[in-house]
């Protein structure tokens, strides 16, 4: 018998999946039950659509496909939260899950129901909590640009040479994702995307250092109840309107990046009180 190489179906284990199920066991329990119609795999994005048409989206590791037990069987969005951190691209489907059903509870009751606002500036949010020197773990342009122009000093941490190049050209010194580890103590702030969730460094590696932390961008577009168990105090999310879901799936199965879908989703930014 020929032996699958698929990820197996088996529980996570750790902090994210803790965090993910919390959320929807309370602010999102009426969520949990959504089935889900259709799960897949883009080249830069899992996409997950609920019954209800809510729609997440999660940064997508190029590890394996999505394993055939998941994309044809029965799972709701409690489901699949369970996954994360049993294997990368499980992960990204427990987020892209998490981020539909808070999707289906901004549908319902608007970002207010999140403590969220539309819009914000997460650089200069991070610049009220009297930040300096801050590691930027993922390389987002706007955000590192933005960071520099309000006087912090940023190190951008990014397992992709191809981004680290990008980083040093736009005159940042950027370093290999699992360095940030020996140099924690160097910054009194973290700023990472949601991306930077598949692999579980991050998150530990924060709290062991004691450093506070933002996440950002469309992976982050959970409740902020998990961000908060994660350890963050402020997380800028994304949310896709109704009326935009269909092009930007559309998108999403093409390939396409997050530079091409910004147009179609609200940016959405919330801050825990200190």
């Amino acid at each position: 018998m020929e032996k699958s190489c698929e990820p197996p179906r088996r529980p996570g284990r750790g902090l994210l999946p803790e965090a993910l199920a919390e959320a929807l066991r309370g602010p999102l329990a009426g969520q949990a039950g959504i089935r889900v119609v259709e799960i897949g795999l883009g080249r830069r994005f899992t996409y997950v659509v609920g019954e209800d048409g809510s729609l997440g989206i999660a940064y997508a590791p190029q590890d394996e496909p999505l394993p055939s037990w998941l994309v044809e069987g029965e799972h709701s969005y409690g489901d699949i939260v369970g996954y994360a951190w049993s294997h990368p691209v499980l992960t990204s489907a427990a987020l892209a899950a998490a981020n539909a059903a808070t999707a289906s509870l901004v549908d319902n009751e608007g970002l207010e129901a999140l403590d969220a606002t539309a819009g914000g500036d997460i650089a200069a949010a991070v610049i009220e909590r009297g930040v300096r020197v801050a590691a930027l773990v993922g390389f987002v342009p706007g955000v590192a640009a933005r960071l520099r122009r309000l006087g912090v000093e940023v190190v951008v941490y990014e397992n992709s040479a191809m981004h680290r190049r990008e980083a040093e050209k736009n005159g940042f010194q950027a370093y290999p994702g699992q360095q940030l580890v020996v140099d924690m103590d160097s910054f009194d702030y973290i700023v990472a995307t949601g991306s930077s969730l598949i692999d579980p460094l991050l998150v530990y590696a924060a709290r062991r250092g004691g450093k506070p932390m933002a996440l950002v961008g469309p992976t982050s577009s959970f409740h902020p109840a998990a961000a908060a168990r994660l350890g963050a105090d402020q997380l800028g999310g994304s949310y896709v309107p109704p009326e935009n879901r269909g092009k930007l799936l559309r998108l999403v199965k093409a390939g396409q990046g997050f530079r091409r879908i910004k147009s179609l989703v609200v940016k959405w930014l919330w801050r825990r009180r200190l």
